[in-house]
């Protein structure tokens, strides 16, 4: 069983130090926390489902609450809670908020020995997202191949989760402007799509938007005038 109090995961004001269980805790109190942690779970996917994420963070945050404070909760749950967490405050624009967590899920992973699961490479993957929407492009390529290296490894060369972080590397890459990188990324999440849901899948049509896009900025960089440092002429020799 793992030690309830772990300071490092303690980011948000809303988190208070929980104390510790004793241990005349009973089973039925382990047996009413997962209950309570179920039926807060079907209220988030519901509410995620509704696109009703603001309303889904308090919900989440207690989800989170519960699972530290249970003695029979384990690390695997904490890490769910907190990519869980993390994932709404993204979707509610709470960024700062959404970054803590997606770093605290990755060092409890680092620590519970989840660093190398699919979960812990779409905690990655998620997160080399939100550092893209920042600019944070270093950043987010570090995360973005983390994601891909571990989902290729845990899943295989074929799974839908591993396309989608392919393509999210894609954009990164073509924000970079490694246009040639980009497109092969996209085109791999493309052909991998086809290959697990059908080739009509209506899924499929944004992966090649995205492609396409891609391609068009892509034409415009090849094609765009050289234009000579500061203090240079047009052959590029300094006047």
């Amino acid at each position: 069983m793992w030690q309830v109090l772990l300071p490092w995961l303690l980011v948000c004001s809303w988190l208070s130090l929980l104390p510790q269980q004793s241990a005349g805790q009973t089973a039925v109190e382990n047996v009413d926390a997962a209950g309570r942690i179920d039926r807060l779970n079907a209220q988030i996917f519901q509410l995620y489902r509704a696109r009703r994420f603001g309303e889904a963070v308090p919900l989440a945050e207690e989800v989170l609450r519960l699972s530290m404070a249970s003695s029979s909760a384990t690390k695997a749950d904490v890490f769910g809670a907190l990519g869980n967490l993390a994932q709404l405050y993204r979707r509610a624009r709470r960024d700062d908020d959404a970054e803590k967590m997606y770093r605290q899920a990755l060092s409890l992973a680092d620590e519970a020995n989840l660093a190398a699961t699919a979960d812990a490479g779409i905690v990655h993957d998620n997160l080399a997202r939100l550092l893209l929407t920042s600019g944070r492009l270093d950043e987010a390529d570090r995360e973005s191949q983390a994601a891909v290296r571990i989902l290729t490894a845990t899943l295989g060369p074929r799974h839908a989760s591993l396309a989608g972080a392919l393509n999210n590397r894609a954009l990164l890459l073509a924000k970079k402007r490694e246009y040639a990188a980009a497109e092969q990324h996209c085109q791999d999440a493309i052909t991998m799509l086809r290959a697990i849901i059908g080739a009509d899948n209506p899924q499929i049509q944004p992966f090649v938007e995205d492609l396409e896009e891609i391609r068009r900025r892509k034409a415009e960089h090849e094609t765009a005038p050289v234009t000579p440092p500061d203090g240079a002429n047009a052959t590029g020799i300094e006047n």
